[in-house]
């Protein structure tokens, strides 16, 4: 489990990522669509197209982190990715999926 400190943000990329791309490919998409500093120590989270799979980015200081998770059956919950545009998420919200 991720734990968070409560200054951390939260940002979600509503549209599905190709998960061939990595630290620099999702920084970039982290400047460009959610109009972000990737290094701002907030963490940023990926989905892909069948949601069973998320990246999170995060700097810590030191170098960018990334965090994958996959689940071995079922889907992160679709309210997450299809009702928000791209933006600011609460920890819990992030924790509730």
């Amino acid at each position: 489990m991720l734990t968070l400190a409560a200054s951390t943000r939260v940002f979600l990329h509503r549209g599905v990522v190709d998960f061939r791309k990595s630290h620099d490919g999702l920084a970039a998409i982290v400047r460009a669509e959610l109009a972000q500093e990737p290094l701002s120590g907030a963490i940023f989270v990926f989905i892909n197209r069948r949601r069973d799979r998320v990246k999170l980015l995060q700097w810590d200081g030191n170098g960018l982190w990334l965090h994958y998770r996959r689940l071995e059956c079922g889907t992160f919950r679709p309210i997450m990715f299809e009702l928000r545009t791209n933006g600011f998420i609460s920890r819990a919200e992030l924790a509730d999926r």
